[in-house]
């Protein structure tokens, strides 16, 4: 059984915006910020509740993050009652060591 503590940890986000409403055009670009969590987790493995040299159990700490990341929005109007719309994200979840 693992017990993960609560964590916590800040970070920031900024972007920015413009639109012609005279041809129905609006675009944004945000970029958020990687954020880093400590995390300490309690792992025990019970095998045979009767033999204490048995059970294992430990106390770790890892570091997880969160990917930075850019998004690029725009929207614009095709006619007066349809729009286009599209966004293109960058980001990567992939951990160091899968390559």
């Amino acid at each position: 059984m693992e017990t993960f503590k609560k964590d916590a940890a800040g970070g920031w986000l900024i972007g920015m915006s413009h639109q012609i409403q005279k041809y129905a055009l609006k675009t944004s670009l945000t970029y958020r910020a990687k954020i880093r969590h400590k995390q300490q987790f309690d792992e025990q493995l019970t095998t045979v509740p009767a033999i204490p040299l048995l059970n294992l159990s430990s106390n770790q700490n890892t570091t997880i993050e969160t990917p930075q990341s850019v998004n690029l929005e725009f929207q614009s109007g095709i006619t007066a009652h349809n729009l286009i719309y599209g966004s293109q994200s960058q980001s990567s979840t992939r951990p160091k060591w899968f390559g």
